[in-house]
């Protein structure tokens, strides 16, 4: 997305094969086919303002990372996007810009190259679908921007060498890579006037592709409903509001429809690729909308990435899409999980699993009594938790034993239990309810201060455990 507000997406292509380029690639019959992937695809995650950020001031530092974090984000690590994988996305949409780091051949730096690769092996190593991009090289020109491609004939004739290099360099770059890998030829284009709805000079359209042999997505980004989705500021032109509402639905159903018209018109299956909504202090109605526009895309045939412009935008009071604070591995969970379960029957049932035969293992097996619920962190090889299991607690406040079950939900069947101690220990204090105890050997407490003037003092059930003995 581009960093200014808009009122309409661009229609886009993502390609799984770059066939305008010369270079050895296997057959398209040998390939998945574009179909195959968007079944096979629950919901994606954008890695926003991250490697599509760009430096158009005077710094000293233009390494790779520099630019990576230009626009606040931090540098991406293999923990983040096995986060994004943990949340139960398959997906990701990894949008760069290029332009600062190729010449007018269309030649990669090296080091830009091997970041991007690097970024890139986070996720396809995952066994997620990833799509890779060329961002703001194209979009809104202006001193402060870096577009160099811009929908005009003119510009296509100086232009396309440039591009036909860079996308050969990629595409070399990436050739034994399979089939969860697509490239997105361009991002959203716009024409010499910086016309974001429809161009104002319809003569320089041409048509871009002429085979689609079956490996082909189209793309498209998707903010409506405005109102709802997008500044938080009054403006006159619409009205503005925080709550997710009966309008607000039926405007994406329609989207839907149209989309779902294009696609059976032009037998290709299409993605939406960036939606989401900006904060207003209203994360549950953006799970509301959420869980609604992807359930309304599936039904259509339609698969989503949410757009998310990282950590200097989480809870931002403009542009804050964000639903994941990077640097401390935190998600809006509320949002990701709504997402996630409206996508999940639509999606095609993956190879089951069975958590018959599988480990569990919990972070902590043993705890000190403070009054407080403990619940350690659940790991089972080969599984996702919170889209392969679910997992509860029970006695895990008072001193014993506690147990934790894991329940496979989704592609995932069976059950595992672990337990973990909780245990006394002296000089331990704790309140309940107005009384206040410190625990002073194995088997006695001793009441510390009341607020109560009078009254029976009562062992509370939290330390039902310890012989009732007290000391007061």
């Amino acid at each position: 997305m581009n960093r200014l507000l808009k009122r309409f997406g661009a229609l886009i292509l993502v390609v799984s094969m770059i066939f305008s380029v010369a270079i050895n690639v296997s057959a398209a019959s040998e390939c998945e086919s574009a179909q195959s992937a968007v079944n096979n695809i629950i919901v994606g995650w954008n890695l926003g303002n991250t490697l599509d950020a760009s430096i158009t001031w005077s710094q000293s530092d233009k390494s790779p990372k520099a630019y990576e974090q230009a626009w606040g984000s931090p540098v991406t690590t293999q923990a983040m996007i096995d986060s994004v994988r943990d949340q139960g996305f398959n997906a990701i949409r990894i949008p760069i810009t290029w332009s600062k780091h190729i010449d007018s051949t269309g030649k990669i730096n090296a080091e830009w190259m091997k970041r991007v690769k690097e970024v890139v092996n986070y996720a396809y190593n995952n066994g997620m679908y990833v799509i890779i991009n060329v961002h703001h090289d194209n979009g809104v020109s202006g001193s402060n921007k870096v577009s160099w491609m811009f929908a005009t004939t003119s510009n296509y004739n100086s232009q396309k060498a440039k591009f036909e290099g860079l996308w050969r360099n990629i595409a070399t770059e990436f050739k034994d890579y399979g089939d969860h890998l697509l490239f997105e030829g361009y991002n959203e284009v716009i024409d010499g006037n910086n016309t974001w709805n429809k161009p104002s000079n319809g003569s320089d359209s041409y048509k871009a592709i002429n085979d689609t042999s079956g490996h082909l997505i189209a793309e498209v980004h998707v903010y409506h409903p405005w109102e709802f989705t997008g500044t938080p500021a009054t403006v006159n032109w619409t009205s503005v509001h925080s709550n997710f509402q009966d309008s607000d639905k039926k405007e994406i159903d329609t989207i839907m429809s149209r989309l779902k018209k294009f696609s059976d018109s032009k037998g290709v299956p299409v993605i939406i690729g960036e939606f989401g909504a900006e904060y207003k202090k209203n994360d549950s109605e953006i799970a509301k909308y959420a869980a609604y526009f992807v359930n309304s895309a599936g039904k259509n045939g339609i698969k989503c990435f949410y757009w998310d412009n990282g950590d200097s935008n989480y809870n931002a009071s403009s542009d804050g899409y964000a639903i994941f604070k990077r640097s401390t591995l935190t998600w809006k969970t509320s949002i990701s999980s709504a997402m996630v379960e409206a996508a999940i029957p639509y999606s095609t049932p993956q190879e089951p699993k069975t958590m018959e035969g599988r480990e569990i293992k919990l972070s902590c097996t043993k705890y000190t009594y403070d009054g407080k619920a403990k619940k350690p962190t659940v790991t089972i090889d080969g599984l996702i938790n919170g889209f392969d299991y679910y997992v509860t607690y029970e006695n895990n406040t008072k001193i014993g034993t506690a147990t934790v079950t894991a329940t496979g939900k989704n592609f995932c069947s069976g059950t595992l239990t672990a337990t973990f101690t909780i245990e006394a220990k002296s000089g331990t204090d704790f309140s309940y309810g107005s009384y206040k105890y410190r625990i002073t050997s194995a088997d006695t407490v001793t009441l510390l201060s009341t607020t109560k003037k009078t009254g029976e003092v009562v062992i509370p059930d939290t330390v039902e455990k310890i012989d009732k003995k007290v000391n007061h």
